[in-house]
């Protein structure tokens, strides 16, 4: 194992002796639980923010599903979402050698320092080009894209040693090959390039801002483009709830168009990738990580949630076999019917309940956590569907930012219009069968 796997391996290792130990004394215990949880919490969070790279990237992920994670451990992890220390221009001035012309090069007459926003995979500087444009430049870290394989496949051994996901091997190896995928194109900044070009073509709303690239200095390892302005989410809380809610409103709208719309999604929803304003726009930062989602995979999420609103859990079942979250040949059961039931009083329910839903109201989580716990001994019945990894990323993270900002967003209304993008179930069944037939010819 290289020095950063064996790094991770010891986290794992520490983790499983800190288990046995408490175990010993009684893990049964709420405050042992905690400890323990606390402890592997302040270790992971140590261990992965000094490491960057593919390890911090997979720490911010973890810590985006706290309904699922032991919530001492979800906090810890947290604390990876904010910026990581910037380091010195002078440690990056080789990537922009070995990325640029000297005329290139000489185009950027000032950049300044300390870098405006650090994270994972790179940092970016305000700088300014010959011209007088002001710009953000991007430059990647050195040793990250190297580090992808080994971290990834570290991170596995760490959450199987833990034990923290009721998720079974063959699963979790389709998901870190998902996630494997995703994080090597987010070290490559032409991909990211692409993606920001994708999401400009796509964007159907005007209080969207996205950077406009400059193209001639954008290579593997930077990635310029135009300087845009934003307050901050901390900023963005102090203001009225009246621009609070219009902005809430109009950033569930444009993830719900990006999920069921356009089918290509800004799948990094750290906090710091978007700026607001006042007035209502959004800016949008960072493109490193979106996903397209296929036209099936969209319709059968709209399967799904309309299947939910209408409790008709036989639609919803017969969607998440499509979805491959349940095997295709399982009929429906009692258990399967009570945790779709159960999952939508704790979240469609309160979503559903009132023209507006208050992101503020905390049971949500509280009570998807409790419908977690009661349905604990099924969750291996389940699959993650490793194409919706990064999807289902976005609309936690969504979530959370707009519980953040305290809005208050017509999602009753959003829900409604998802629904109505499904089709007639037969119809769903028929393209389906059809596409299996067409596979098994081929």
């Amino acid at each position: 194992m290289s020095g950063r796997s064996r790094r991770l391996f010891w986290a794992g290792a520490r983790t499983v002796g800190r288990s046995l130990t408490s175990r010993v004394r009684g893990l049964r215990d709420s405050d042992a639980r905690q400890r323990f949880w606390q402890a592997t919490g302040e270790d992971w969070f140590a261990l992965l923010s000094e490491m960057k790279g593919a390890a911090m990237k997979l720490g911010q992920l973890a810590s985006q599903y706290e309904d699922l994670l032991p919530k001492d451990l979800a906090e810890a992890l947290s604390r990876l979402q904010r910026s990581a220390p910037p380091r010195p221009l002078s440690e990056l001035e080789s990537v922009m050698q070995a990325a640029w012309s000297p005329e290139q090069r000489a185009r950027l007459v000032r950049i300044d320092e300390p870098a405006a926003a650090a994270a994972s995979i790179g940092q970016v500087h305000r700088a300014h080009l010959e011209d007088g444009r002001v710009v953000a430049l991007k430059l990647r870290y050195p040793e990250v894209r190297a580090a992808i394989d080994d971290d990834v496949a570290a991170l596995g051994r760490l959450f199987r040693m833990a034990r923290i996901a009721p998720v079974d091997g063959r699963a979790l190896d389709g998901v870190l090959s998902e996630i494997r995928t995703r994080f090597s194109e987010e070290t490559d900044y032409r991909k990211e390039l692409a993606n920001l070009q994708r999401l400009r073509d796509a964007r159907r709303h005007d209080y969207i801002v996205m950077p406009t690239p400059v193209t001639e200095l954008c290579t593997e390892s930077t990635l310029v483009t135009s300087w845009e302005d934003g307050c901050s989410l901390n900023d963005a809380k102090q203001w009225s709830a009246e621009v609070r809610d219009r902005l809430g409103e109009r950033f569930a709208r444009w993830v719900v168009a990006s999920v069921f719309d356009s089918g290509f999604v800004h799948a990094d929803p750290h906090p710091g990738n978007f700026g607001f304003h006042a007035d209502g726009r959004l800016v949008i930062y960072d493109f490193g990580c979106a996903v397209p989602v296929r036209a099936e995979a969209r319709q059968w999420m709209a399967q799904a949630v309309a299947g939910g609103m209408e409790r008709d859990w036989q639609r919803v079942h017969i969607a998440l076999q499509h979805l491959g979250a349940v095997p295709i040949d399982r009929e429906l059961s009692d258990d399967d019917a009570k945790l779709y039931a159960d999952i939508c009083t704790a979240v469609a329910d309160p979503l559903l309940a009132d023209a507006r839903f208050a992101f503020r109201d905390g049971r949500i989580i509280d009570e998807a956590r409790a419908v977690a716990r009661s349905h604990l001994r099924s969750a291996f019945r389940y699959r993650p569907v490793p194409e919706l990894v990064f999807v289902m990323r976005t609309l936690s993270g969504a979530y959370w930012l707009l519980r953040n900002l305290d809005a208050q967003v017509r999602m009753r209304t959003l829900l409604h219009a998802v629904a109505r993008k499904a089709p007639p179930l037969e119809h769903s069944l028929r393209n389906g069968r059809k596409r299996l037939a067409e596979k098994v010819h081929l």
